[in-house]
């Protein structure tokens, strides 16, 4: 299959090598997998196909065979394993050196990110907060500063690579650049380790800082502290923190949005006859619910403005009724009950509509 590297760059077939070097330039930062954590399996396959297109268009030799032939030109040029040695060639880092120096890609290298599960009650959902939280945060040796090294005598130039972390050698008509495998990249090679960190030039520090949370924020919210993460070295910038929220399951209430709802227990006579109920609520407030007459079963009662305020909105407090018969009667209470089932028993309408239906339908 025929591959249009002018359209993966995005450039016209008539673009100059400044023209193509400037597309390509934007495309990698877009697409380097450094730079995409939460996509990087898709960002790399991107970025290889960006990165391929630019290896031929960006050659004045392979280009000119491309535009005349096709990729299939190319391919019988330099043989049918012609796409796995572009692959081979594709080297993140050596790439991003060349085209933006060694700055851009030490920049994109930062510590490790921390999180951390901060849980809040009800009431603390409801007002907003302030929690204070302790984590512990990765930072360089305070013994070698960061080197790994007992002195500073014990760091040796990587003979392998010069100090320069990476190592080339010659693919056809490609250089291939490799992070060094004797340093492992830094470009030094430590003869001694620091007693303290074991070589790797890390310690770890316990600390505490003040959250504040506003009300009304969901389960699962994530908040960042940029900066507060790990850090692996003082060249680079550190890794940020995550501190993800988890709201407790309230006995009463349930959250949604800016509304609370919750059931609300209704005595049957308060539920027959009318009532006004009354119930504590959050920061000592007592709210009074009007109970209208005849309310039934899971009707709905809505306390407007009485639910999470944030930013100038209060939401609503939502009743669902439960209605709720006594636990035991008593002689005088079931003669009373009877005798109100026999003034009532014609009142029941809707009974009355059922029993008929079932009647027309069953009866023989």
């Amino acid at each position: 299959m025929d591959k249009d590297y002018y359209k993966t760059l995005n450039v016209e077939r008539s673009a100059t090598n400044e023209e193509i070097k400037k597309a390509f330039r934007k495309l990698a930062l877009k697409y380097h997998p450094d730079r995409n954590p939460e996509n990087k399996d898709e960002a790399e396959a991107q970025f290889k196909e960006i990165n391929e297109a630019y290896a031929i268009l960006s050659d004045e030799e392979k280009r000119e065979i491309y535009d005349t032939y096709g990729y299939e030109g190319l391919k019988g040029q330099y043989g049918s394993n012609f796409s796995d040695i572009i692959k081979s060639f594709l080297n993140f880092d050596s790439i991003f050196d060349d085209l933006f120096g060694p700055f851009a890609r030490q920049h994109s290298r930062k510590g490790s990110d921390i999180q951390v599960d901060l849980g809040l009650n009800m009431e603390e959902v409801f007002n907003g907060c302030s929690r204070e939280i302790e984590f512990e945060r990765s930072i360089p040796c305070e013994k070698c500063g960061g080197t790994g090294a007992k002195t500073p005598q014990d760091i040796e130039t990587c003979s392998n690579c010069g100090g320069s972390g990476k190592v080339r050698r010659q693919q056809l008509f490609f250089t291939v650049s490799q992070t060094c495998p004797a340093c492992g990249g830094r470009g030094k090679i430590i003869t001694k380790k620091c007693p303290e960190c074991r070589g790797k030039g890390l310690g770890s520090t316990l600390e505490k800082m003040t959250v504040d949370i506003e009300a009304g924020l969901d389960n699962g919210t994530v908040l960042m502290s940029r900066g507060k993460g790990n850090i692996i070295d003082e060249k680079f910038p550190p890794g940020d923190l995550y501190i993800v929220l988890n709201v407790q399951e309230d006995p009463v209430f349930t959250k949604d949005g800016m509304n609370l709802y919750a059931e609300l227990p209704v005595p049957f006579s308060s539920a027959l006859l009318g009532d006004t109920l009354e119930f504590p609520y959050f920061n000592g407030e007592i709210i009074k619910i009007d109970i209208p007459k005849k309310t039934e079963h899971g009707h709905i009662l809505k306390l407007r403005g009485y639910g999470i305020k944030r930013k100038g909105y209060r939401g609503d407090l939502i009743f669902r009724v439960g209605l709720e018969m006594p636990a035991k009667l008593n002689k005088t209470q079931e003669k009373v009950l009877k005798q109100f089932q026999k003034l009532t028993e014609k009142s029941y309408h809707r009974s009355k509509a059922f029993r008929e239906t079932m009647d027309k339908r069953f009866k023989k």
